[in-house]
Parts: structure tokens; sequence; C-alpha cells
């Protein structure tokens, strides 16, 4: 799950413009669920790849982004983080490909176990 999230309570979606829009690069189907977000387009004031250093700028300075709820969900308990209202939340699928006589199926092997382990009520929606 991906949230929106500021460093400032009770901020609304239609807030972000006004104190900085992150972008992470989640890729091809999230840039477009999040570019009907906003009705105006809304230039980014940090635009990365890595969650960390959005995550790093929003706690230094200020701005929200769509970050991993894992990610934040310490930072939300502590209130060092809210999330934005307004804002859905994104699901992300997962899916891992290989070939069964691949030279490095062993090395798979735990992650298709957590894989298959996850308590994900939903899996197409999350």
């Amino acid at each position: 799950e991906l949230v929106m999230v500021c460093n400032t309570a009770n901020q609304m979606l239609e807030d972000v413009p006004s104190f900085g829009y992150i972008f992470v690069d989640w890729g091809t189907a999230f840039n477009l669920q999040q570019a009907r977000l906003f009705t105006e387009p809304v230039a980014p004031i940090l635009h990365t790849g890595q969650s960390h250093i959005a995550l790093e700028f929003i706690l230094s300075h200020r701005g929200a982004a769509y970050l991993p709820r894992a990610l934040v969900e310490p930072y939300l308990i502590e209130k060092h983080l809210f999330v934005v209202s307004g804002a859905v939340e994104i699901c992300r699928d997962v899916h891992l490909v290989y070939r069964k006589e691949a030279d490095k199926l062993i090395a798979l092997g735990p992650v298709i176990q957590f894989l298959k382990h996850l308590d994900i009520k939903n899996p197409i929606a999350c």
C-alpha cells in the first residue's frame, strides 16, 4: 500500500501544491493514477526513485509524497508524519516470474516462500 503523507497535521489533497509534492517514481501504472489526483498539473519540488530520499526530505523540510505504509507507519504512530486527507491509498501488485529450471532457483526459494505466506485478504486489490 502506498499512502500520501506529509509532516504537517490536517492537510488535504488540495493543499499539496502549496506545500510541495514530492514525486516518487513507482512506475507507469502509478504515474497514470497520480496524474489524476490534481485538477491542475503540479510541478514536484523533488523527483526521486527512492522512497527513503523522499521520506528524509519530508522529515527534514516539507512536502507530501506517496510512500509505502510499512515504511511510514512508525512515523505516523509517533506523529512525525500524517496521512493527507482526500488522497486515495494505492496498492501495487507484486509479481515474480522465473523459470523452474533456472540456475538461481535455490536463491529464489526464500522469496517465493515469503510471497506465498503473505497475509493478503484480497490479492487483486490488496
